[in-house]
C-alpha cells in the first residue's frame, strides 16, 4: 500500500459515520464543577489494526493464515487486537510480530477472517504529549487539553489523521470501557472543517476522508481541546487514538492513550 494512502485512510476508519447517535456526542445540562488531573501519558509505535471481514474467505486476495499457524506467544496479543474496535496499541511486543505478517494481510481465527495491518513507527522521531491547560471545569466554564506532536528528526513528516487535522474527532471513555459512554473533547475546528457536521457544540457526522499534514523538523502542533463537565462523574477515563507518521523512509502509526482521573 502507498504510505500517503495508508496515512490518510489510517485515522478516517474509526470515524465514518454519524457520531451524533454515540452515548456521550450530545452534553447538555449543568454540571457539578470538576478538577482533572493527567496520570499518564503513553505512546504505542507498534499497533495492529484487525478487521473482521466474516465468515467467508476473502476471494482472489492471497493466501490465509489460520492463527493456529503462528507462534503461539504472538495469539494473545493478536486475539487482544481482534477485539479492538479501531487500532490495537501493543504495549510489550512479543518478538517477531512485525515479521510474522510479512507476506500476508489476511488471517482466520476460529473460522472468521480478518484483514491484518500492522504499523511499526518505531524509526520516526516524533513525540506525542498532552497536558491540562485549565485543570478546572464548570458550567460555562470547561476544563483544557492540550494535545501536542513534535518533529524531534531531521527529516519532515506526514502526520496522517481524520478530518480536522492532525487529531481528528476525540472523545474521552471510562477506563477499560471502550465501548461505555464518550465525551466528545471539543473544539473550534470542528466547525471550521467542511468535513465535519456540528450542531451546537456536538458533532453529527464526520465525512470519509483522510487528511495529510507536513511537520518539518524542529516543529511541533499543539491543539486545545474544552472539556465539558456535564455527565461525568468522579474516576479514570481514557482518550485513546492514532496518528500516522512517515518520513519518507519509514512510517506506520502512532498510538497514545492519556489516562486522566476525574475528582
Amino acid at each position: 500500500m502507498d504510505r500517503r494512502t495508508y496515512l490518510s485512510g489510517l485515522g478516517a476508519a474509526a470515524l465514518v459515520g454519524c457520531l451524533g447517535t454515540e452515548p456521550g456526542s450530545v452534553r447538555t445540562g449543568s454540571a457539578e464543577p470538576l478538577r482533572l488531573k493527567i496520570e499518564s501519558v503513553a505512546t504505542h509505535r507498534l499497533s495492529l489494526r484487525v478487521n473482521d471481514l466474516g465468515d467467508e474467505a476473502p476471494a482472489g486476495e492471497g493466501d490465509v493464515v489460520d492463527i493456529e499457524e503462528l507462534d503461539e506467544k504472538h495469539h494473545e496479543t493478536i486475539r487482544e487486537a481482534a477485539e479492538t474496535r479501531g487500532l490495537y496499541g501493543v504495549e510489550d511486543p512479543p518478538e517477531g510480530l512485525t515479521e510474522a505478517f510479512e507476506d500476508t494481510e489476511f488471517l482466520r481465527i476460529d473460522g472468521t477472517y480478518y484483514w491484518v495491518g500492522v504499523g511499526d513507527s518505531s524509526d520516526v522521531d516524533v513525540a506525542f504529549d498532552a497536558e491540562l491547560v485549565d485543570e478546572s471545569g464548570s458550567d460555562g466554564d470547561p476544563a483544557v487539553l492540550s494535545l501536542s506532536l513534535e518533529n524531534r528528526g531531521e527529516r519532515t513528516v506526514e502526520i496522517g489523521s481524520g478530518a480536522p487535522a492532525p487529531f481528528g474527532v476525540l472523545s474521552i471513555h471510562p477506563a477499560g470501557e471502550p465501548d461505555g459512554e464518550s465525551h466528545l473533547l471539543w473544539t473550534g475546528e470542528y466547525e471550521e472543517s467542511d468535513h465535519v457536521r456540528t450542531v451546537g457544540r456536538s458533532v453529527t457526522a464526520v465525512q470519509d476522508i483522510g487528511k495529510v499534514t507536513d511537520l518539518d523538523p524542529g516543529e511541533r502542533i499543539v491543539r486545545e481541546y474544552e472539556i465539558d463537565p456535564a455527565g461525568f462523574t468522579e474516576g479514570r477515563y481514557e482518550l485513546t487514538d492514532s496518528v500516522g507518521v512517515d518520513d519518507g523512509e519509514n512510517g506506520g502509526s502512532l498510538a497514545y492513550t492519556v489516562n486522566v482521573r476525574v475528582q
